[in-house]
């Protein structure tokens, strides 16, 4: 089966939770398909490319820049077309994917991401979408949180036009595929799947050190990450050094050096990390006081994968069947926050057993070869009828 995948970001490298989804998928799916790739990128992700080419049968690429993507927002304010959407406006995307059509034997369009359907459209072929997460549940759950104006005003903007176009996919789309039973519910529209990401994951002897380390890895450009970290610096970290010098806290994941003002000789600043693996197996801790946001935390799922014992807040520890002293603990304020961080590092059965539980939740629910399988056979009744 021929199939042309449209996806919005270059699936490699697999650094966070949008690749990690596609990239798993296409890997996956070239086993019995032949893969036909067209991708926007940004200037300097040319070099990853090759990667993609091992499995990919084709890929075309699609340059886009932020500053086209403000400008596309822009013209899209004075439509009824999600901002979302808007933004990723190209003409040459619609002329590859129309040569990629003309001169291969497509049998099915795989969308990825809200932002990629208008591409997959009128074409008469059959066509399928992965939304990944609710756009309208992430602005929905985002609003509480955001304190920026601007931001709140694209918010408030966007919720009801992202709302009513993912209510609206069935209407061109044969199955649309989600990441997560929260927000398939939150949407309640027809022709919704889920299918839930797996997990790789390996676990190598920690590094000595004299301190006790928790961490946090994730990209902190994206909203809820950065709000995760500020609110745990802020009002856990900082109670934590009044009393104790003897713990060191790492974030991993800061491309930006958005947090280039923490000044504390006990927090380790990291940028991207090729072995993220690795890195969280030094860990004896890893958090995850994240907020808000849609879908599963691949954290807490690659952290469980690694051995190592999570501390997360509700909303993060819902989405991936947490369940408190079962395969994490969970922790809404400060005070249980702190109270769940000594737990795990003054009971070594309570880590044991949270580390158990960890793995044995993954094995039941997240193996990508069992969801991939079942993804493979929906594409494959899709693409016959």
């Amino acid at each position: 089966m021929n199939i042309l995948v449209i996806s919005p970001v270059l699936p490699y490298p697999p650094n966070d939770g949008d690749r990690i989804r596609i990239y798993n998928f296409l890997k996956f799916l070239s086993k019995w398909n032949k893969i036909h790739l067209v991708s926007f990128i940004y200037k300097g992700e040319e070099k990853n490319v090759k990667f993609l080419e091992k499995f990919c049968s084709s890929v075309k690429i699609v340059y886009i820049t932020k500053i086209q993507i403000f400008f596309n927002i822009f013209k899209t304010l004075f439509s009824s077309i999600p901002l979302n959407i808007g933004a990723y406006q190209s003409k040459k995307m619609k002329e590859i994917i129309e040569e990629e059509i003309t001169n291969k034997k497509i049998d099915l369009i795989y969308a990825y991401r809200i932002r990629s359907a208008p591409y997959a459209l009128s074409h008469g072929i059959p066509a399928v979408i992965d939304i990944v997460d609710s756009m309208a549940l992430v602005n929905k759950r985002r609003e509480i949180f955001e304190k920026n104006i601007f931001r709140k005003i694209y918010i408030k903007i966007d919720y009801s036009r992202i709302l009513s176009y993912e209510r609206n996919l069935y209407k061109n789309f044969k199955k649309i595929f989600i990441n997560c039973e929260d927000d398939a519910k939150f949407l309640n529209t027809q022709n919704l799947y889920v299918i839930s990401n797996g997990v790789t994951g390996r676990i190598i002897k920690k590094r000595k050190s004299d301190k006790f380390i928790i961490g946090f890895f994730g990209n902190i450009d994206y909203a809820p990450n950065y709000d995760a970290v500020m609110f745990f610096y802020k009002n856990i970290w900082k109670k934590i050094t009044e009393f104790d010098k003897n713990i060191k806290l790492i974030i991993a994941g800061d491309k930006n050096k958005k947090l280039k003002n923490f000044i504390d000789e006990n927090v380790e600043i990291k940028g991207y990390i090729d072995d993220i693996d690795r890195e969280i197996c030094n860990w004896d801790i890893s958090l995850v006081p994240v907020r808000y946001g849609a879908g599963r935390q691949n954290k807490i799922l690659k952290s469980w994968a690694c051995g190592i014992p999570v501390v997360a807040t509700p909303f993060a520890a819902a989405g991936v069947y947490g369940k408190h002293g079962a395969n994490l603990l969970i922790s809404e304020n400060s005070d249980d926050f702190i109270r769940a961080i000594y737990n795990i590092k003054n009971n070594k059965k309570m880590r044991e057993k949270i580390i158990k539980g960890g793995f044995d939740t993954l094995k039941r629910y997240f193996n990508w070869q069992k969801n991939l399988n079942h993804l493979n056979n929906i594409l494959r009744k899709v693409a016959n009828k």
